[in-house]
């Protein structure tokens, strides 16, 4: 989990690198929003490109709070001494696995943004967000079958 909580980290990082970076070389308008198509259809002012990183920092310290303090989670069993720690961990893992996967997505968003006020091609970074949209659900998976230290009950 240390090195998955490293590597959520690190992204955000990146986040702000990348927005910081690339800003002065921004146009005064970049696209906020995109088609189906992965067309920008509306734009704003480049200072909005902190946006995406802001909220990556604010989802990055929540899911991370929430990860330390499984006990503030719901369970679809009672949670007892017997079975409290299978259960923690397994809803632990959840979030950091799903903390680490929304760090990625707001980087690639990130990118999408900048690429494409730059003028240059994203399509494929399209293809890495569908991608990584759909890692939540097999990340969820992977997390509830996976064997743990002992068997939840």
């Amino acid at each position: 989990m240390k090195i998955i909580n490293q590597a959520s980290i690190i992204i955000v990082v990146a986040i702000w690198l990348l927005a910081a970076g690339f800003f002065r070389h921004l146009p005064a308008d970049v696209p906020i929003h995109f088609n189906w198509q992965g067309a920008p259809d509306h734009v704003g002012s480049k200072k909005l490109i902190f946006i995406l990183p802001v909220l990556a920092t604010l989802l990055n310290l929540l899911l991370g709070y929430l990860a330390r303090h499984p006990e503030l989670h719901n369970y679809p069993v009672k949670i007892t001494k017997a079975n409290s720690a299978s259960w923690y961990e397994r809803s632990a893992w959840l979030l950091f696995i799903v903390r680490l996967i929304v760090s990625a997505i707001f980087l690639v968003l990130t990118l999408i943004v900048i690429v494409s006020a730059l003028r240059c091609q994203s399509d494929k970074l399209f293809y890495l967000l569908t991608a990584l949209v759909l890692a939540i659900p097999a990340g969820i998976a992977w997390v509830l079958i996976r064997p743990l230290s002992s068997k939840p009950s």
